[in-house]
C-alpha cells in the first residue's frame, strides 16, 4: 500500500487516552455526587447521550454547536444557557488540566516523523478541538485543526463533511488521506464515507479493519 500524502487526526480517545482522563476526573465527579449536585450530574448525562443523537442530523441547516445544546435542554426540560454552562466547565475547563499528562506515548516522536517523511498532519474531531490542543501542548504539530461544530462543516462523523474540507484545505484526493481514529462506528466509517484509508488506535484485540496500538506502531505501518 502506498505512503499516502496526509494524515488527519480524531482527537478524544485517539491523541489522549480516554480511560486515563476520565480517572482524573473520578474524584471531582465524586465530589459533585457527595455533595447532592444531582443536577449537574444529570445535565452531563443529557448532553452526552443527545451528543450522540446528532450523528443522525447529516449536515443540517440549523448550528449543531447550538442544537447540542438545545436538544440536551429539552431531554431534561432545562435550560439552555444552563446544559452550556455545565458542559464549559465539566467537559472543557476541568478535563484540561489533565490532558497532557493523558497524551498518548510516542505522540509527539510519531508526528515527527510523519512530518520528517514529508506528510502533512491535521485534526478533526466532533468536538471543539483548539483548546484541547493547546491544553496539551501540541497545536503547533498540526496544519490545522476543525471541529464537526465549525460553521462550514457542520456535520458529525459519519459524514463525510468533515474530511472533504481537509481534503479541499490540503489539495489532495480522498484516496491520498488516512484518518486515525479510536471508535469503529464513526471513525471508519466516516473514512470510508469520505473515500480516505481508516486506520484504528488504541484498540487491543481483533478488528477487520487496519489497526495499531500505539503511535510509533501507527509511523511504522504510514511509512512502510
Amino acid at each position: 500500500m502506498m505512503t499516502p500524502r496526509a494524515v488527519l487526526f480524531d482527537l478524544d480517545g485517539t491523541l489522549y487516552d480516554l480511560g486515563a482522563l476520565r480517572s482524573e476526573m473520578v474524584m471531582e465527579l465524586l465530589v459533585l455526587a457527595l455533595t447532592f449536585r444531582w443536577r449537574t450530574l444529570l445535565r452531563i448525562r443529557a448532553f452526552r447521550k443527545q451528543f450522540e443523537t446528532l450523528r443522525e442530523l447529516g449536515r443540517p441547516e440549523a448550528p449543531l454547536r447550538v442544537t447540542r445544546f438545545e436538544r440536551a435542554a429539552a431531554a431534561r426540560g432545562d435550560r439552555v444557557e444552563a446544559v452550556r454552562e455545565t458542559h464549559d466547565e465539566w467537559m472543557l475547563r476541568r478535563p484540561a488540566k489533565y490532558l497532557a499528562s493523558a497524551m498518548r506515548k510516542d505522540l509527539r516522536a510519531s508526528l515527527a516523523r510523519l512530518r520528517e517523511a514529508g506528510l502533512k498532519v491535521g485534526v478533526f474531531s466532533d468536538h471543539p478541538v483548539e483548546a484541547k490542543l493547546r491544553a496539551m501542548g501540541i497545536r503547533e504539530e498540526f496544519d490545522f485543526a476543525l471541529s464537526a461544530m465549525d460553521p462550514n462543516i457542520n456535520a458529525m462523523k459519519p459524514h463525510p463533511r468533515g474530511l472533504e474540507v481537509a481534503c479541499t484545505r490540503w489539495g489532495i484526493e480522498p484516496g491520498e488521506l488516512v484518518y486515525v481514529g479510536d471508535r469503529e462506528d464513526v471513525d471508519v466509517a466516516v473514512a470510508q464515507a469520505a473515500g480516505a484509508r481508516p486506520v484504528l488506535i488504541g484498540l487491543p484485540g481483533a478488528s477487520q479493519h487496519e489497526s495499531v496500538l500505539n503511535f510509533n506502531e501507527l509511523a511504522n505501518l504510514l511509512l512502510a
